[in-house]
This record gives structure tokens, C-alpha cells and sequence, in this order.
């Protein structure tokens, strides 16, 4: 009998308090979205970039348009790189590992390239995540940190490979990028952009 009380007042004990975490989680976590992303960096951010890259696949120049998406709870970036030099040793390199021609290669390697990403907070950790989507028909899926002037993230998907990307606000008017990346053949490349504010 005591033994029967005893798991009694136990699941009792349980059921109260499943009952007052419960309670404690709804009042904790609002009803409803939350709040649009006000901070400093996302505010600035939003405009219209152009700027160029260098790696040591080649160089390019780029353009980035950055608006809000719903209820500003996003940023939705649109990008758009052109090649204007492709270095000769990547060149071979590249075409050896997928089995092309060289100058099929190079056709491919210089065809504009298209991207868009679209970035949030994760509501729970504060912590930058997103997802990009390109002209190659990748999904990239990406998280990361943020400090004061800083966003470094890594950016993965089985077709691309994993990409470490750095951006910095420099001042109002100009951010640099620092990539560093890894295909899934293990080929690895590094490079850098800097882009201005257009608009």
C-alpha cells in the first residue's frame, strides 16, 4: 500500500510539474512572429553592391542587390558574378579532376554565375542562418556567428562542396569578403571581394 501511495504522489508530482513547465514555456515564448529583424547590421545590409573577387580560380565582377523579404523577418540577397579572367593552372586542374576539355572548362568557368540567398536569425539561438540557391541548381544550407561588424558563416550542399564566408563592414559604404572553400572532390580555393555601396 505504501509502496502504491508512494507512486501515486510521484506521478502526481510528475503530472504538476509537466503541467508548470508547460505554463513557464508559453509564457516565455510569445504568440505570434518575432520581432522583424531592427538590428544594426541587417539595416545596413539592405542597398544595392558592386565590387570585384579574386581567387585563385580567377577574378570576377559582381553585383548584389539586398532587400527585406516578409515582414522583414528576412533578407533576401540577389547576386550576379561575372568572370573576367580565369587563371590557367586552376583551369587545367579543374578540367583534369571533372574529365573536360579545357576549353569547354573555360566556357563553363565563363559563363555568369547567379545566386540568390535568403538569411535570417535562428528565433531560438540569435545565430545567422539561410539557405542560397544558384544558377547551377545548388541548395546551399548555411549557419554560423555574428559579432559586432562581423558575419562568418559556412555554406553546405553535396553538389558544391562547403564554403567559409566572412563578411566585414568596413564603414558605411564598403564590406570585404574572405572565402575559403572545399569541392567534393577536395579541391580547395580561397578568395576575396570588396564591395561598395552603390545604392
Amino acid at each position: 500500500m505504501i509502496y502504491r501511495a508512494l507512486l501515486t504522489i510521484s506521478a502526481v508530482l510528475v503530472l504538476i510539474f509537466s503541467v508548470n513547465a508547460q505554463e513557464q514555456q508559453e509564457e516565455s515564448t510569445p504568440p505570434g512572429p518575432p520581432q522583424p529583424l531592427n538590428d544594426s547590421w541587417h539595416q545596413w545590409m539592405i542597398g544595392e553592391w558592386k565590387g570585384t573577387s579574386e581567387s585563385n580560380m580567377g577574378k570576377t565582377k559582381d553585383w548584389m542587390k539586398v532587400e527585406w523579404g516578409p515582414g522583414k523577418q528576412f533578407l533576401i540577397m540577389h547576386y550576379k558574378g561575372k568572370t573576367t579572367e580565369v587563371k590557367e593552372d586552376a583551369l587545367k586542374q579543374a578540367a583534369k579532376k571533372m574529365n573536360m576539355p579545357q576549353d569547354k572548362m573555360k566556357e563553363m568557368m565563363m559563363e555568369d554565375y547567379y545566386g540568390i540567398g535568403i538569411m535570417t536569425l535562428n528565433p531560438q539561438t540569435g545565430e545567422p542562418m539561410g539557405y542560397w540557391f544558384d544558377s547551377y541548381r545548388d541548395i546551399s544550407k548555411g549557419s554560423g556567428t555574428m559579432e559586432d561588424g562581423k558575419s562568418t558563416m559556412t555554406w553546405t550542399s553535396k553538389a558544391m562542396g562547403t564554403m567559409k564566408r566572412v563578411v566585414k563592414k568596413v564603414n558605411e559604404e564598403k564590406m570585404t569578403i574572405k572565402m575559403h572553400g572545399q569541392d567534393p572532390s577536395g579541391m580547395e580555393w580561397s578568395g576575396s571581394s570588396v564591395m561598395q555601396r552603390v545604392k
